[in-house]
Formats: C-alpha cells, structure tokens, sequence
C-alpha cells in the first residue's frame, strides 16, 4: 500500500489494529500523519524529491541475497527514485533518476528485468488535444533494471510532441500497453507495444472508440471518450479487461443518472457478481462474504456486528453456511460461485448483475447456482445476467436480450423472442425450441451436432 505527501514515501503494515493514530512526528516519521487500522513500520523521505505517485515493487535474489526494491515515480519533479525495501522498518534510499526537463514522470510498470516509465510533458492535458507547443518528452522509456539499483536505460518510443500516456501496464513477455494520446486521435487510446527487442519498441496494435479518429464525428457524450487504462491482462496471456467510457447514452438508476452518483451510492443499489475470480490468498469462506460489506464503510474500519450479521445471512441465504471455515481456495467451482453470489448479498444491494454465473461449471453445479437465482428473484431481488445457454433464460428470466457482436438485435419476454429461427441465426447452429410438457417450461435443444453425427 501507497502513501503520499509533499515528499516521501510511508510502508505501512495492514493489520487488524482498531486504533487510530496521529504521529507526533519523529526520526521516521513526519507529524500529522495518520494511521487508523495500519500499523506505520518504516518511512523514507525520498532523498527530499516530491510527489511520490505510482510504485512498482520488484524482488531479485534467493535466500539471504534476496532483497526487494521500489521504483517510485514522481508528480512534482521529473525522475524516478529507486527504495530498498528489504528491511520496510530501515527502508534504504538508493538513488533518484533525474528524468526529462518539462516532463511529468508519474507512470512505472515492470515485470522481470524490463521497467517502463510513463512521460508526459508538463502542461499537457493527457485527455484533451494535441499541443505540440507543449515542450517535454512523451511515450515511455525502456530500462533494464537486471542492476536494480542502476537501471540502464535502453530505449524510448515516443507518442508524438505535446502528447501524454496515462495509465500503462506491462504483465511480462512480448507486449506492453500503453493509454496515451497519439497523432490522428482524440483523447487517449490503448496503443499495443511489441517490446521482444526491448532497445526497439515498435507499435503493432491500437484500440480507439468510435468518434475517436479526428475525420470522425463526436458522439454525443464526447467528454466520456478515450481509454482510462490500464489493461489487466488474465493469466493466460490471450485475454484482458481494459475500461473504456461508454459510446453514448444515459444510465439512470432509481431516476437519478449513473454517472452523477458515488460509488458508495452504487454499491447500496448494485451488487456484481464477475464470471470468474483467481484466487490468490487463502481467505476462508467467511471472510470473502464479508468483503461484500466494504463499500458500506471505510476500507480501513474494522467489519461491525451488523456486517458479521449480514455475511452469515447471506450464507445461510445460499445454504453454504457448513463452508464458512473453509479456505475459498480448495473449493469447488461451483460452491465458489456461490461464495460469489453469497459476498454480494453481503452487500445489502436490491439489484444483482452476473456476469456468466454458470461459465465452466458441471451441469450439477449449473442448476444449483440457476436454483439460487429463481430464488433471489422470488425474494425480490432484481437480477441482470449474461449466459450463453438459452435453457438457462428459459428456466427464470422474465425479459431477454438477444446480442450479436455487443449490439442487442431483439428483445423481449422469453416466449417471443427466442424462437427457433431466431436462435438459429444467432448461434449459427439449429437450434429447435419445444414445449417440454414434463418440465413445463419451453427448452431449446441443440441438434445440428447430432444430425451431423448420424450422417
């Protein structure tokens, strides 16, 4: 976890701590500092250089030669400061990096040897148009840190005069990304770096919105267009999550416009529930439900009565009370959906957004988690869901949409809208929809494969 001021840089412990603290001020740590749930072990100055803003955190060694270090990059002065973190509670400053004249140097990703840092010149608005009497340098640099107290910097790709980057990650191997502004283009798009030759970075891909090319007409909500940053790629390395603005359009939610509202204000009315979720630390059942009631209070205060209260409701709600004790990380996948569905209960919102609940389940472990579904509806909540499968809509949707290539091409109550020849256009498959007397309900069966099998 970050911490900013004028100057310097506090390493904070998170832990479970109730009190809250105001430092008098000492040979660590300045006066007027607060530490409310975090335990303050160390503190480093920076060397005097301010505006600390993004951090990349790198460990090189094994055993008593491994050590961890800081690259910090910097708002107010150009340059990037190097920490030994090693030991947080006697942090060593090693060395600033003076950067550019006129340029801001806030942007630091790395992976491995390679570390990239973000230029932006100084009086150039990174959203806005292009100035190209705006002097200072803009791109990224290139440095290989394999020395990593003295990076060497081996190249820099530029973005053109007068342009910013923004937010910019670099996962590893043979590509970094990069939100920036480029010539030809409004506000900021996801430029596509091919750094395998990391002395000479090439552009090979660029992502924009409509509206976003100069020969192209404003959308009406021009002030929401461009690329925010930054992507986050998956783990297989084929697939990424990058948020963009929206096209155009009004959300409203209980008559008020979405964007108009905090996020506080949207977490007490939507609860979203994602398609799949990498488990990296061994929380216990328990303790994921409760995250669900973090947006109901300070990240940094400690869960109330209520918020236990509401967490082995929603639980019990699901009927997975029996797993509360175990680690979400040995579950199975489809209990670990519910844990999911069961974390956004937690968080006391009437509407629920799914995205995929069923995605990579077992057929047993898809009708347990479509079950729970009917019965929120019956209990009054109002659910949005995506799903591939039209027995699922069949099963407890009251209204669907049909989308091809992200537009919605028809919608309706179930019954009318997915209709044989509607189906077979959409999966461009047949796909035969029936009265299924048993089950009461219409069901859509696949049958090309089979036709296909028997020829």
């Amino acid at each position: 976890m970050k911490m900013m001021a004028a100057a310097g840089l506090m390493l904070v412990l998170l832990s479970g701590c109730a009190a809250t603290r105001e430092s008098a001020g000492d040979a660590t740590t300045p006066a007027g500092w607060r530490a409310e749930n975090v335990e303050v072990v160390g503190y480093s100055d920076l060397g005097g250089h301010e505006g600390a803003l993004k951090l990349a955190i790198r460990r090189v060694g094994e055993g008593e030669e491994e050590r961890w270090y800081l690259y910090v990059g910097h708002l107010w002065e150009s340059g990037w400061s190097i920490v030994d973190v090693t030991d947080p509670a006697a942090p060593r400053y090693v060395r600033f990096i003076e950067g550019p004249p006129n340029t801001t140097t806030k942007q630091v990703t790395l992976h491995g040897n390679l570390l990239i840092t973000g230029l932006s010149p100084q009086g150039a608005d990174e959203d806005g148009d292009e100035d190209a009497s705006v002097r200072g340098e803009s791109g990224v640099y290139l440095w290989d840190v394999s020395d990593p107290e003295n990076p060497q910097r081996l190249s820099h790709w530029s973005a053109g005069p007068g342009l910013g980057t923004h937010r910019n990650s670099y996962p590893g191997g043979d590509y970094a990304y990069i939100s920036t502004r480029v010539p030809g283009y409004r506000n900021l798009v996801l430029v596509i770096l091919d750094v395998s030759d990391p002395r000479n970075p090439r552009q090979v891909g660029l992502w924009a919105q409509p509206g976003q090319r100069l020969d192209e007409p404003l959308p009406q909500y021009s002030q929401w267009l461009g690329y925010h940053g930054p992507l986050t790629v998956a783990a297989d390395g084929r697939t990424a999550v990058g948020g963009y603005a929206p096209l155009g359009g009004e959300v409203f939610l209980n008559k008020r416009l979405l964007s108009g509202l905090s996020r506080h204000e949207v977490s007490k009315a939507i609860a979203y529930v994602p398609q799949a979720h990498n488990a990296h630390f061994p929380f216990t059942v328990s303790e994921m439900v409760l995250m669900g009631r973090v947006g109901r209070a300070s990240v940094f205060v400690s869960p109330s009565a209520a918020d236990h209260a509401a967490a082995r409701a929603a639980m019990e709600q699901l009927r997975i009370r029996s797993l509360a004790e175990s680690l979400y990380t040995q579950i199975s996948g489809g209990e670990r959906q519910l844990v999911l569905i069961a974390r956004a209960l937690a968080q006391g919102a009437p509407c629920l957004i799914l995205d995929e609940p069923t995605a990579n389940l077992d057929l047993g472990n898809q009708a347990r988690v479509i079950e729970e579904i009917v019965a929120l509806k019956k209990a009054g909540f109002s659910i949005l869901f995506s799903s591939h499968d039209p027995n699922h809509a069949f099963l407890c949707a009251d209204r669907v949409a049909l989308m091809s290539c992200g537009i919605i091409i028809q919608g309706g109550a179930p019954q009318d809208v997915m209709t044989s020849a509607a189906l077979t256009a959409l999966y461009e498959t047949r796909v035969d929809v029936s009265f299924d007397q048993a089950a009461g309900r219409l069901v859509g069966l696949l049958t090309a494969s089979c036709a296909a099998a028997s020829a």
